[in-house]
């Protein structure tokens, strides 16, 4: 009787025993219920033990870290962090549809090392005003910074003929179309967890474009009509530089004749070869020169130089026009440098210098000084020019007239009008301070021996520097 008392209170004991246990399980799922299970991940951040709302702050500050690039035409870059442009996930009915999903009454295998992986729609958002904060900041982001497209445009008026204004992109961001790609761009899952995303506002056309390009069909009927004409390239050459005819400079020749065709005129032609010359014309111009002493002087005037022949080249250009018949050339010149040189300093390194304030000529050949002497050069009323001339020709036993004199020399070289290099038999001495109370009349003279030192040497078109 008393055993069968004893296995009823067991029995009793262990049943009681198991309701507790039960209870305190039920027990501690409820008080689990409103949280996410030990070992819970979502998108790969661990939300163990945390109610929706702060699993959804965990998620959202995992975003904080993300940087995000927008990089503009040209290459230029800004980035951002997540802080800055509030970035945040819109997937709260995700979050909470996951923690429902889960039993509470599994937190203990939960507890003891079973993982839960959710994977949910990254569906991030950002900030509207902590974007435009950020974007304040960066000067391609800036409206008072960004240029607005340019149409193309054609026009037409009697004194350029046809100019063509071409469309321009400029860079003008369309806020609108950068926040949907911006948008866009966070929905790449795959960005996101790495941590970087990249927006190109040109690859997402996030530009506002020109209204009218050059394709535009009442522009192109004109232009084709225009590029028939201009189908080839006449490329002028001077020394190193080149000026390319081409497009628009040969339609620029064209105007309409009272029917409306387009007419190829001389004048406009002539207008392009005078405009060359004024360009590449050395003669007169002014020279940096490098004197013996080692100086650089400006050195203006002067008959020496290169000049286009402006008649002869527009009849040349002219054929070429009318012909549509491409080439590369050198104008037509009227006058040439010494030895082909063709830079802006055309003289080269074979001349004659001749300093007036140190009564003194030095002849440079291929860089090497040939000779050198004191001289005399005419002062006041009769003062040497000053400037670059030449050696026009040479002359043996020659008089010179002037008004009031003639004068026989036997060595003559003319630079530059009435004025020459030649020998002075009537001087003992040169150089010093002579040419201020009895100079020449203009001309360069010159010791005999050393006349005929270059009279023998030097060549008919050889620079002669005079300063």
């Amino acid at each position: 009787m008393q055993k069968r008392r004893r296995e009823r209170l067991v029995s009793k004991l262990l049943f009681t025993a198991a309701m507790l246990a039960v209870f305190a399980y039920v027990g501690v799922a409820y008080c689990y219920s409103p949280f996410f299970l030990f070992h819970t991940e979502i998108n790969g951040v661990d939300v163990s033990l945390l109610p929706v709302e702060a699993a959804q702050e965990r998620l959202d500050g995992a975003l904080g870290n993300v940087r995000v690039t927008i990089r503009a035409r040209g290459g230029e870059e800004a980035v951002f962090s997540g802080e800055e442009l509030g970035l945040h996930y819109a997937f709260e009915d995700e979050v909470r549809a996951a923690k429902e999903g889960q039993d509470a009454l599994g937190w203990l295998p939960a507890y003891c090392g079973v993982k839960s992986s959710y994977t949910v729609s990254p569906r991030a958002g950002y900030d509207p005003e902590k974007l435009k904060e950020a974007f304040a900041g960066t000067d391609f982001l800036e409206p008072r910074n960004m240029e607005p497209p340019v149409d193309a445009s054609l026009t037409y008026t009697e004194e350029e003929g046809y100019v063509l204004t071409p469309s321009e992109e400029g860079t003008t961001v369309d806020m609108e179309k950068l926040e949907e790609a911006l948008s866009a761009a966070l929905a790449d899952e795959e960005a996101l967890r790495e941590g970087s995303c990249v927006l190109d506002l040109e690859a997402e056309g996030c530009y506002e474009k020109p209204q009218v390009t050059e394709e535009d069909p009442a522009i192109r009927q004109v232009t084709e009509e225009l590029d028939a004409l201009a189908d080839f390239t006449v490329t002028y050459t001077f020394g190193d530089t080149q000026e390319v005819l081409e497009g628009q400079a040969i339609w620029a020749f064209y105007r309409k004749d009272s029917h409306g065709d387009l007419v190829l005129r001389e004048s406009l032609v002539r207008d392009y070869v005078e405009a060359l010359a004024e360009k590449y014309d050395t003669v007169g111009g002014t020279r940096e020169f490098t004197t013996h002493g080692g100086k650089t002087v400006e050195v203006s005037g002067g008959p020496y130089g290169w000049k286009i022949s402006v008649s002869k080249e527009t009849e040349e250009l002219l054929s070429l026009v009318e012909n549509h018949e491409s080439a590369v050339r050198e104008p037509v010149y009227s006058q040439k440098g010494f030895g082909g040189q063709r830079q802006t300093s055309d003289i080269g390194d074979t001349y004659v210098e001749i300093s007036i304030d140190e009564q003194h000529m030095w002849y440079y050949e291929d860089g090497e000084l040939y000779m050198d002497t004191d001289v005399v050069t005419g002062n006041g009323g009769r003062h040497t020019k000053r400037g670059v001339g030449y050696i026009y020709n040479k002359a043996r036993n020659v008089n010179l007239v002037g008004d009031d004199y003639v004068s026989f020399v036997r060595y003559w070289m003319k630079v530059w009008g009435g004025i020459g290099i030649h020998d002075a038999s009537w001087r003992s001495s040169f150089g010093g301070k002579i040419y201020l109370t009895n100079g020449s009349h203009g001309c360069i003279n010159t010791p005999i021996d050393n006349v005929i030192k270059l009279f023998e040497r030097v060549e008919i078109g050889t620079p002669v520097v005079i300063y």
